[in-house]
């Protein structure tokens, strides 16, 4: 019976477009790879697939944005954006596929907080960040973006209120214990720095990195009681795991 079902071809969608270009950009950021990549998102950008030219035009914004060029990169996130809007004609394909929404909202407030937007370009991209998060609260780049845009914004400690509570429902999201140690870094508090460093290092896999990190924690003039009390904790459970790993590669 399977092979009577006709064969249909897999209809990729917009985000399949947009991760690909994201990671051809990534992929190879020399001159002569940046160059192949801008002639590739060029001739992308004449097929009569709506999906594909807006790819190819994400690419573009993300590639300019890598190069800081921000008006520019903004400039082809509009025009991505514009393309994913026109109605149904001659480019369009018809078919139904995500607008890729998140993505663009995410790529916009990447360029808003690069480093060298001005202070308020880079408020602009909290505010968004805040909003988008509040539209896509299971985006899980987006929220870990709003936590980044607090820090940025000097808003470090509402940054960690969300940080723990989100690490509280994503426990093993590593990158959320990274971003609670840069908060907590801007704050001055060195002793839960390392801490959520310590974390971060061992959800990844890093025990020793992660005990390295406690020591270094313990040795804090800021640490209080309760932070040492939570540093013992955390040194025993890791230096258990850590012996039995070493047990496991003695086999």
């Amino acid at each position: 019976r399977i092979r009577e079902v006709p064969y249909r071809q897999r209809i990729d969608g917009l985000e399949f477009y947009l991760v690909r270009a994201r990671a051809r950009v990534l992929q190879d950021p020399s001159t002569a790879g940046r160059a192949e990549t801008l002639a590739a998102f060029e001739s992308q950008q004449q097929l009569q697939n709506r999906q594909q030219q807006a790819g190819a035009q994400y690419g573009m914004a993300f590639m300019a944005m890598k190069k800081g060029e921000l008006a520019k990169a903004q400039s082809w996130l509009d025009k991505a954006r514009a393309t994913m809007k026109r109605t149904s004609g001659a480019f369009s394909t018809g078919q139904a596929t995500s607008d890729g929404a998140a993505m663009f909202a995410s790529l916009g407030i990447e360029i808003k907080l690069h480093p060298d937007q001005p202070a308020a370009i880079k408020l602009q991209g909290l505010r968004d960040a805040e909003q988008a998060h509040q539209q896509y609260p299971l985006a899980r780049g987006i929220a870990r973006q709003y936590a980044d845009a607090l820090i940025i914004n000097g808003k470090p400690e509402d940054a960690t209120r969300f940080l723990r509570e989100q690490a509280q429902l994503y426990r093993e999201e590593a990158k959320l214990h990274e971003l609670l140690a840069k908060a907590y870094s801007a704050q001055g508090k060195q002793a839960l720095q390392h801490i959520a460093t310590a974390e971060y290092y061992a959800i990844i896999g890093g025990k020793q990195a992660a005990l390295d990190q406690l020591g270094i924690a313990r040795k804090a003039a800021d640490a209080s009681f309760y932070d040492m009390a939570l540093i013992d904790a955390r040194e025993r459970e890791l230096k258990e795991l850590r012996r039995e790993e070493l047990k496991e590669a003695k086999k």
